[in-house]
């Protein structure tokens, strides 16, 4: 991964923790290592459907529809 790439995803998630801007913060747990991962992703409607973007430059390319919505 170029230099810029690292850089600018290390100023993503900074502040995306810190509320800042449209992303959320899609957090998960390593299913072997149990270890706790951070993912900033947009959510984004198109169609009727909704899904989650990744924005890291490591998780481009592919894109996650994002679970229904069940607070109503």
């Amino acid at each position: 991964m170029r230099l810029i790439d690292r850089l600018g995803d290390a100023v993503f998630r900074g502040l995306t923790r810190l509320g800042i801007g449209p992303a959320w913060t899609l957090r998960t747990r390593g299913r072997r290592t149990g270890e706790l991962r951070h993912t900033p992703v947009i959510p984004i409607s198109h169609g009727g459907r909704r899904w989650l973007v990744p924005l890291t430059a490591k998780s481009r390319g592919c894109t996650t529809p994002a679970p229904p919505d069940r607070s109503n």
